[in-house]
């Protein structure tokens, strides 16, 4: 929430979570002194915005609209942590889902060549059909978040079959011109984002005491 420049930019990523607004900032140096440096023009969000940083850094967890949002992403989160004081696990009472179950025979299909997205899946799974889905714009061949299932706190990594594609614009470091790049991604193929997003949310859920699963949707065959 706000603009995060020089040595500030440097605290917000060494932390478990990082959470980014949409008209926040996260740079080492900001558009005036990229203009002075290299003389090229560029804007705050082109430079470190929250859309850059979610979907082509991946340095965003957590990319939400306004300040309540991010607020209420924060309560969320840090509700679903496990206490050593107490249970080594955190349980609420388990809340049924929003959506029927009956419902994933009609969206799951067996063949290897239909996709199918593992959302619409985990939505009827989880208490209340609620899922904090973690770097929802990065690695989109992978499914991570946290829900609860059965009133206990759990992190999901899951196998994304739906097919996707995404466009995104970047600009030369030395130069003033525009690449604009179409990425197709193939649900449940292997890549680098694929592989960064799933280390990132198991680490996570180490560190906050929360119960992970990837049974779901066979995360093994991918990675």
């Amino acid at each position: 929430m706000g603009m995060c420049v020089a040595g500030g930019g440097y605290l917000p990523v060494m932390c478990d979570h990082v959470l980014m607004t949409d008209g926040s900032g996260l740079f080492l140096a900001g558009p005036a002194l990229v203009q002075a440096a290299i003389g090229q023009k560029i804007s705050a969000e082109e430079l470190g915005g929250a859309a850059m940083h979610s979907a082509i850094s991946g340095t965003v967890d957590f990319h939400e609209p306004n300040d309540e949002a991010c607020l209420a992403r924060i309560r969320s989160i840090i509700e679903k942590w496990g206490y050593r004081r107490q249970s080594p696990w955190e349980r609420k009472k388990p809340v049924p889902p929003a959506l029927a179950a009956e419902e994933i025979y009609g969206i799951y299909d067996s063949s290897p060549a239909r996709p199918y997205d593992i959302k619409e899946v985990i939505a009827r799974i989880v208490d209340a059909s609620k899922f904090d889905e973690y770097k929802s714009e990065y690695g989109k061949t992978i499914i991570c978040g946290y829900a609860r299932i059965g009133g206990f706190a759990v992190g999901i990594v899951a196998n994304q079959k739906l097919h996707a594609q995404a466009t995104e614009r970047r600009k030369r470091i030395h130069g003033r011109a525009r690449c604009r790049m179409e990425r197709n991604y193939q649900g449940g193929r292997q890549d680098g984002e694929r592989c960064i997003e799933f280390h990132r949310a198991k680490d996570h859920c180490d560190s906050g005491r929360i119960v992970w699963r990837r049974a779901l949707c066979h995360v093994r065959q991918g990675l």
